[in-house]
């Protein structure tokens, strides 16, 4: 399991999340076709912070001599996140955790809060925010039959958002000496291309972002 940056810093609540975590679960679909029985043991589960799946991830990608450009030098990891946008930072391949950071304000559930505002105040039903959340690439939605154009919303929230998040992410790295920056998270892509970050090294948006996170959470798994 993945945490915010700032609740893995504190082994009070990893240990408290972790107790929370343990025992037996019925998992099925919501029509109830099926269910999985499983018992989450203490010594099975791991708990890492957000973004240091996505390090793990590119870490295993390589090059043609099978050496990662990953392995060496310092590189910061931007998670977007629905509830939090975390900054994670790695050394050479070591995680740094006095250097990351979390924010709740720059998580996609924040423009997922401006569409359904602008959606309500445009007389449409007043759906909750994560009712959007798999809409918002979407220039109209349709909420009860009637349609609604979210683009100018959209963009108005996300270039303030995207310049609140590069200033989070300059601020985080203003004493480091960065290789590089590597973006990832289901918002990822709402920001790569509004991400401002003056005197920063270039960013790249990593292959699958929405699931680089859980793909390398499994590489460290299995020690790859």
């Amino acid at each position: 399991m993945s945490v915010p940056a700032e609740e893995y810093a504190n082994d009070l609540r990893v240990a408290s999340i972790k107790a929370n975590l343990v025992g037996g679960y019925v998992i099925g679909n919501w029509q109830g076709e099926f269910d999985l029985q499983v018992v989450v043991e203490p010594e099975n589960l791991t708990i890492i912070p957000e973004g240091a799946g996505t390090y793990y991830y590119m870490l295993n990608t390589g090059n043609d001599t099978d050496q990662s450009i990953y392995a060496a030098g310092e590189w910061a990891i931007g998670d977007f996140g629905y509830l939090t946008f975390d900054v994670v930072f790695f050394r050479d391949g070591h995680y740094m955790p006095e250097l990351s950071v979390s924010s709740s304000l720059y998580g996609i559930q924040m423009l997922a809060t401006q569409v359904a505002k602008f959606v309500h105040g445009k007389g449409g039903k007043n759906m909750p925010a994560e009712w959007y959340d798999g809409k918002l690439e979407c220039d109209l939605i349709s909420v009860n039959g009637r349609s609604f154009d979210i683009r100018a919303v959209r963009e108005t929230t996300m270039k303030k958002l995207a310049e609140g998040a590069g200033r989070f992410i300059v601020r985080s790295a203003r004493l480091q000496s960065l290789s590089g920056i590597m973006l990832a998270g289901g918002g990822s892509m709402f920001y790569r291309d509004r991400l401002n970050m003056a005197g920063m090294p270039a960013s790249i948006v990593v292959p699958m972002p929405g699931r680089s996170n859980v793909e390398g959470a499994y590489l460290l798994l299995c020690g790859v």
